[in-house]
């Protein structure tokens, strides 16, 4: 899980916007979402890691181990039960937020940290290069 450690800057996404409305996120936040450019730093301490996200002046830092439940907080404020585990090189973290469970795939691929969102049919992708 070496690869996934570092910091990344975004670079695109796909779909991202069909994810939100598929989950019934208000247009305002959608809005700020698509403008945004976020920051991701993942780091590791023994078995605690920690996933970093920065967007403007907003900075959500998640602490958690690997296959133990942990209280998350989504882009809309909701508090949700999160569970991160290895899938291969893959971090896959599970959650359900409103009656939809998403899942949200994170790993590297040609150099690139790739997140991809699903929940149901629909998968958003969200594309970072290391900074």
């Amino acid at each position: 899980m070496a690869a996934l450690v570092g910091k990344w800057k975004f670079e695109s996404a796909d779909n991202l916007d069909g994810f939100m409305e598929k989950l019934g996120i208000p247009e305002n936040m959608r809005e700020m979402a698509r403008s945004g450019k976020p920051e991701v730093e993942l780091s590791q301490d023994g078995d605690q890691w920690s996933i970093k996200t920065c967007m403007g002046d907003k900075v959500k830092d998640v602490k958690f181990k690997l296959g133990v439940e942990f209280d998350n907080t989504t882009l809309t404020g909701d508090t949700v039960k999160s569970l991160i585990n290895l899938n291969g090189d893959a971090m896959v973290e599970k959650y359900n937020w409103k009656g939809f469970d998403i899942q949200i795939e994170r790993q590297v691929i040609g150099g690139k940290l790739v997140s991809t969102f699903t929940t149901g049919d629909v998968t958003a992708k969200i594309y970072f290069t290391k900074a």
